[in-house]
């Protein structure tokens, strides 16, 4: 098959060795000339491109990279920056793209920041767009579920592994529920649950991917700092509620087996 992953990034990137490995044509983008070469020698196809709202869709080179048979979108949303409304306007471009060249499947990595900040368990069908965050997440991903073809959308909790060391989040936190739990996902994870997807040919469904066993906040961090070169510590612990926790189990049910037990056993990995 050929796979086109626009965004070869943190996540893109192993996903399209992985492909490549397994066999298949991988064309991919990065906006870095340096990393564009790296990608190549690595025997992937790779485009520079910075995807911009305003930028040309009808150049030659989308007609190229939407002959494919599954289009991957892995791009930031950059919501927290303020391009949120342009993230929307690239999404709709390159399905409009994808539409007209008959691309037979598209997926879309979304998040689970989709669901609200709620003490219970989050399955697929508990999204709503309670801020503006979700709002945009959502009519992102309603835009890849009215396209033509087949689509899966794949909601990731907070990721980490590779170069994201979460160590280096609680520089960021200034202060730390005792109870609140820790809703991640390793890189090696993310990748390998897509990969199934994929293989699986599961397609027309929203799939949430995060660790299996929920584990507290308070663990993980300490955990991460323990593993890390990065001198840190807790803040100051609070109560307070347990908050949202993301179920796994349509992707379970669908057979996938979980790399790690845990978000604290996939630290181990780095």
């Amino acid at each position: 098959m050929i796979f086109t992953i626009i965004g070869a990034g943190w996540l893109g990137h192993p996903l399209a060795l992985q492909l490549h490995k397994a066999g298949h044509q991988i064309k991919t983008t990065t906006r870095d000339e340096t990393k564009r070469r790296g990608l190549i020698q690595q025997g992937l196809a790779c485009e520079q491109l910075s995807l911009q709202a305003d930028t040309d869709f009808t150049a030659p080179v989308f007609a190229e990279l939407m002959q494919t048979d599954c289009l991957i979108i892995t791009l930031p949303p950059g919501i927290r920056h303020g391009k949120g409304e342009a993230y929307l306007t690239i999404i709709k471009s390159l399905l409009a793209v994808a539409d007209k060249k008959k691309v037979a499947k598209v997926l879309l990595t979304s998040s689970s920041g989709v669901y609200p900040e709620q003490d219970k368990w989050m399955d697929e069908e508990a999204a709503f767009p309670h801020n503006e965050k979700a709002r945009l997440l959502l009519a992102a991903e309603s835009l890849v579920a009215a396209r033509q073809g087949d689509y899966l959308i794949c909601r990731l909790t907070g990721l980490f592994g590779g170069q994201r060391d979460p160590a280096r989040f609680v520089k960021r936190m200034s202060q730390l529920n005792k109870r609140a739990i820790a809703n991640m996902l390793h890189q090696k994870e993310a990748v390998a649950a897509i990969y199934f997807l994929l293989q699986q040919e599961i397609k027309n469904q929203c799939i949430n991917i995060s660790s299996q066993i929920p584990v507290t906040k308070v663990d993980f961090y300490q955990a991460a700092i323990a593993r890390s070169d990065v001198t840190t510590e807790l803040p100051p612990l609070v109560d307070g509620a347990v908050g949202k926790c993301i179920s796994t189990a349509k992707l379970a049910g669908l057979g996938y087996s979980f790399i790690f037990a845990d978000a604290i056993a996939a630290l181990a990995a780095e």
